[in-house]
Formats: structure tokens, C-alpha cells, sequence
């Protein structure tokens, strides 16, 4: 398997690498630092992560708009995308869920 996480916070990188790690050293593992990153990486990818995960968060649009550029794009909107956030709001549920996300971690 191979996922990319798109996250602006190093040590959250890192929690995340460790986690993947610990549950299989075989998962293939990139990461990007906010959206024109993770755009340009996905632009150039040879082929596409099985999975993208994008860090929410309330308050901030970045994920959110992430989430947004990679479902209206037609090479990606097919790639199933987890949002991970620790700080859950209603209205960022339902945002994520009307742009159609996998699941919501």
C-alpha cells in the first residue's frame, strides 16, 4: 500500500510515520506540506497513492481546501481520501462528508 499524508506539522508527521511503522513496515510512505505540495507531488507521481490522508483541522481552511483541489481534480477524485483531525466540529463533519471523503479519522 502506499499513502501520502498531507500535514503542515512536522511532529504529527512523525506520530504518523511511527503509527505506520508499528501496524506495517511494508506500507510505502510520502508526505506532503500543505496543498500546492501535495499537488505538485501528485502531479508527478509515477502512480497514485492508494489512499490520501489530510490533516484537518477546526478553525483552519488548509485541509478543507485540500481536500477540495484533490476532488475536483479528475485524476484524483477517484483516490480515496481519510481526514485525521483532533478537533472535530459539526460543520467540518459535514463539510468533509459533502465532498465526498472516505472516512473521517
Amino acid at each position: 500500500m502506499d499513502i501520502l499524508y498531507i500535514n503542515d506539522d512536522p511532529e504529527e508527521v512523525a506520530l504518523f510515520v511511527e503509527a505506520l511503522n508499528t501496524a506495517d513496515r511494508s506500507i510505502k510512505f510520502s508526505y506532503a506540506v500543505g496543498t500546492s505540495d501535495a499537488l505538485r507531488k501528485l502531479n508527478n507521481y509515477l502512480s497514485l497513492p492508494d489512499k490520501i490522508f489530510v490533516a484537518c483541522r477546526s478553525g483552519s481552511k488548509g485541509g478543507l481546501d485540500c481536500v477540495k483541489h484533490i476532488k475536483a481534480s479528475h485524476g484524483l477524485k477517484h483516490v480515496p481520501v481519510v481526514a485525521v483531525s483532533s478537533s472535530l466540529t459539526p460543520s467540518l463533519v459535514d463539510a468533509l462528508n459533502k465532498l465526498g471523503v472516505y472516512s473521517i479519522f
